[in-house]
């Protein structure tokens, strides 16, 4: 059952290899997963209509016991934040939201690693009893998450036709993916079943997968991606937002200059 349920997600796997945008993409999330001997990353394109695509999952190596936040920072500007992905014509993408799991491992060094990051967002599980899906905490300037709904959507749309993987993703990404899973159990004393999500192995791929699905309801000064997405003229790329500001400024500095030469100039008509 278990291969059953990884080869049903590597048929969603395109020509595309890893690192290629499709030329439909609107927007690139990116999930982290924390654990103590590194981060596995999970980044997504968003297009209309629902279509996604993993475009890269990767692990980066880090032991968290031994490093400080300035080697997680250096590392995560590096290889995560500063990485740009390309679309088979060379126009270069970033990641439009970074979302990263703080729960339980070195969370004070990722906390001062990454909190000058722009686009980049910190979550941790909800406790029970949380009645809306994200809760933001101002006190600690995190997203608490039921991820449970989130699991609950990548099983959903997984084996679906507007779900795709680039690819030559890594074997052990559909490992992950399939060792959580949905489990039925009996309440010995009511009779009634349960229904509840159980690991049967590692499961860091598929974590970093929900965050990078936990990106798109993340309230934003554009709105939620996941709410813009469909909208016509909507897409996101923080590299082509650098390049309007950049060529507005340049814009700005060539139309001052000419305007002091024409008046050094006086009288001569251009």
């Amino acid at each position: 059952m278990i291969l059953v349920k990884q080869q049903k997600r590597k048929d969603k796997c395109v020509e595309d290899r890893i690192g290629v945008v499709p030329d439909w993409c609107r927007l690139i999330t990116t999930g982290i997963d924390t654990q103590d001997d590194g981060f596995y990353i999970v980044v997504r394109a968003w297009g209309q209509d629902r279509l996604t695509r993993v475009i890269d999952a990767f692990f980066l190596e880090c032991k968290l016991k031994i490093s400080d936040s300035n080697d997680i920072k250096l590392l995560l500007a590096r290889d995560v934040i500063n990485r740009i992905y390309l679309t088979d014509k060379n126009i270069k993408w970033k990641s439009g939201l970074t979302s990263i799991d703080t729960g339980g491992h070195r969370t004070k060094q990722v906390y001062e690693a990454t909190g000058d990051f722009e686009r980049f967002i910190w979550c941790k599980g909800a406790k029970e009893g949380q009645n809306t899906t994200i809760q933001y905490s101002p006190n600690y300037n995190l997203y608490l998450v039921r991820t449970v709904e989130y699991l609950d959507e990548t099983e959903d749309k997984s084996d679906k036709s507007f779900w795709e993987l680039a690819k030559n993703i890594s074997d052990d990404y559909f490992k992950q993916f399939v060792n959580y899973r949905k489990t039925r159990k009996k309440n010995k004393v009511t009779g009634e079943d349960k229904i509840f999500w159980r690991k049967v192995g590692q499961v860091d791929y598929r974590m970093a997968d929900v965050h990078s699905f936990i990106c798109l309801d993340i309230p934003t000064d554009m709105g939620t991606f996941r709410n813009e997405l469909n909208k016509p003229d909507f897409s996101y790329n923080p590299l082509k937002v650098f390049e309007n500001i950049k060529n507005e400024e340049t814009y700005e500095k060539i139309t001052e200059e000419e305007e002091e030469s024409e008046y050094a100039i006086g009288d001569f008509t251009w």
